[in-house]
């Protein structure tokens, strides 16, 4: 076992696989195809497999686990200085792998984890953090790429997963029609959203297209390399990373804060059901990606004040002091009338007295002189 859990990047734990034993080989890739029963292969070989090998480095095997090592390994775990969303999905896969494999429930109680809706990442994602539509047009000016461009709209306007978006190949998206339907490998669903800033980038993007000859199953995103893989899955992150510096806007901007950004705009103009359909998860998960400010809170009580029926007896005393009020004025009025009328020299009718606005009634007293007007 490590004296410290090592920060691992995704490209360092490829050294690990030839320390794996062929019974730990064997065992681990039974694993990962039970977890491809509801698990994309792109998830899979991006997140999964590199935890399990992490593992592998960390304790020093695979299948010789007991009580005592999993507590050595949580405190490893609890003291690093990763983010507590990181954390519990390590101990979510702990627990799967120790269900499958060991079958003690013994060790699994030792592994707490929290829901996803207490274990997210407030910290990075929340009222102040989220991007508004004027910085993201900053990050959308800053890049004369016209396909970093089409990424940059499309994952702002439909609010999609980075992985749809990877994944996403021309015959999924219409033009003619403005819709790009997108097919989530986390929930085995798809669904279409309508688009329209987006547009304009797509077809600008397709006339260079850096592959010749574009055909309907490529990826419009497809890597640098070979037209037949999509992008990387750091790709992303590090665009918009780099980009948000270049526009000067002060924070780490990465792709799911533009889901969580534009999903919380979508959750205040749709109804829920619309905006579930949209995001493509469930009521229950959209409270994850709703980050309400005081200032929402404020305007949707103005509404209720203001729609606030006023209790008849009330209305009634009001209505009465009202139409005391304008008698009231009308008298003022018509003195006011005579009185101008008289500096002028004669009577001269005014078609409606009571056309005469506040402000023409101040004008009046002003040029009164000090004793008053007579």
């Amino acid at each position: 076992m490590k004296t410290a859990y090592p920060n691992y990047q995704q490209t360092t734990t490829a050294f690990i696989e030839k320390k794996l034993t062929p019974a730990e080989n064997e065992v681990l890739n039974k694993f990962l195809k039970d977890i491809r029963i509801n698990a994309s292969e792109e998830r899979v070989n991006r997140k999964i497999r590199p935890t399990m090998l992490q593992f592998k480095d960390i304790i020093g095997n695979l299948l010789d686990w007991d009580k005592d090592v999993i507590t050595e390994f949580l405190i490893l775990l609890n003291d690093s200085n990763r983010t507590e969303w990181t954390k519990n999905d390590i101990k979510k896969l702990l627990r799967r792998f120790i269900r499958f494999h060991y079958k003690n429930n013994k060790m699994i109680d030792l592994i707490k984890c929290k829901s996803d809706s207490n274990a997210f990442n407030h910290e990075r994602v929340n009222e102040n953090t989220l991007v508004t539509k004027d910085e993201f047009n900053r990050i959308l000016k800053v890049t004369t790429s016209l396909k970093q461009k089409a990424i940059l709209s499309i994952l702002f306007e439909t609010a999609c997963r980075p992985a749809e978006l990877r994944l996403l190949k021309w015959n999924d998206i219409k033009l003619d029609v403005a819709s790009i339907t997108f097919f989530c490998g986390k929930t085995k669903k798809s669904r279409t959203i309508p688009i329209q800033d987006s547009i304009i980038h797509l077809q600008r993007y397709k006339t260079v297209f850096e592959y010749p000859e574009v055909r309907e199953d490529d990826y419009v995103f497809p890597s640098p390399q070979s037209r037949d893989k999509s992008l990387s899955s750091g790709t992303l992150p590090i665009l918009l990373k780099r980009l948000s510096k270049k526009a000067g806007i002060g924070r780490n901007i990465f792709p799911y804060l533009l889901r969580h950004s534009r999903l919380t705009e979508i959750n205040q103009k749709l109804p829920i059901h619309l905006a579930t359909k949209f995001a493509g998860h469930s009521v229950k998960q959209s409270q994850t990606y709703v980050h309400l400010s005081s200032k929402d809170l404020t305007s949707a009580m103005r509404k209720i004040w203001k729609d606030k029926k006023i209790p008849q007896e009330q209305k009634n005393k009001y209505e009465k002091e009202l139409a005391e009020l304008k008698k009231q004025i009308k008298a003022i009025q018509e003195v006011i009338q005579i009185q101008v009328d008289e500096k002028q020299g004669g009577f001269q009718e005014v078609p409606d007295s009571r056309a005469l606005t506040g402000q023409e009634v101040e004008v009046y007293l002003e040029s009164c002189p000090v004793g008053g007007c007579v």
